[in-house]
């Protein structure tokens, strides 16, 4: 009787609607003619229709940023480099990034931040193009983060790989998990951390506040600010 298309925020809306595009136009394909676009190539008609890039970029960046995980059998099925997991204490965590291992992350965050070099190559014909950029580099900036974040945390601990028990089980938010954990990281090392992540939510405001209602972004950037105060942590 029809087809329901969703996309989820969970825990603050922390990824841009650009990144759900991909979705949407494959559901409305697919819902619309099945025998005829369940094998369309997708970046192409991205290319296309929705990002009406003329450099024929977009649509492949955006494929490609989703199939980084399964690129490495360790972060592949773990969350593992999406920025909410690695960054925020959600019930679960120990048990969804353990095994995660240092050389994998080192390949993600090089493959992403591959992908958003290749941003400035895109030739959209949009109104909105240089918003689109900024938004997704806005994402792939956070991802990154993460990643160095999880990085930090592994190496402060001497370890190589990721082990089942990081922080406190049965808090959604623990701050005196994150606060204990990210104490025994070196003080310069949190500096750059706050430093980075302090701009990436600076530039978040500003996205969202240029497309969307302010409803919602206090709740959403409440989480990086645990993270920034647990940065600050013993300072």
């Amino acid at each position: 009787v029809g087809i329901l298309n969703t996309d989820w925020g969970d825990n603050g809306h922390w990824h841009h609607e650009r990144v759900a595009w991909l979705g949407r136009a494959y559901g409305a394909a697919v819902s619309w003619s099945p025998g005829a676009n369940a094998d369309i190539d997708l970046s192409a008609t991205l290319d296309q229709h929705v990002f009406e890039d003329e450099a024929g970029v977009m649509g492949g960046l955006v494929a490609e940023l989703g199939d980084v995980p399964a690129a490495e059998p360790t972060l592949a099925g773990s969350h593992g480099p999406l920025a909410p997991w690695v960054l925020v204490g959600l019930p679960g965590i120990v048990e969804q990034l353990g095994g995660m291992t240092r050389a994998a992350i080192h390949n993600a965050e090089e493959r992403y931040a591959s992908l958003d070099s290749r941003l400035a190559g895109a030739r959209m014909a949009r109104d909105d193009a240089e918003q689109i950029k900024a938004e997704l580099s806005n994402g792939t900036g956070l991802i990154r983060h993460a990643l160095r974040l999880w990085d930090a945390r592994l190496e402060a601990r001497g370890n190589e790989v990721a082990q089942r028990k990081l922080s406190d089980p049965g808090e959604i938010w623990p701050q005196r998990s994150l606060d204990r954990e990210y104490a025994a990281l070196p003080q310069p090392l949190r500096q750059i951390l706050g430093d980075d992540l302090q701009q990436l939510v600076a530039d978040y405001r500003q996205l969202w506040l240029r497309r969307s209602r302010e409803g919602g972004l206090a709740h959403s950037v409440s989480r990086f600010e645990q993270i920034l105060a647990a940065y600050r942590t013993g300072e």
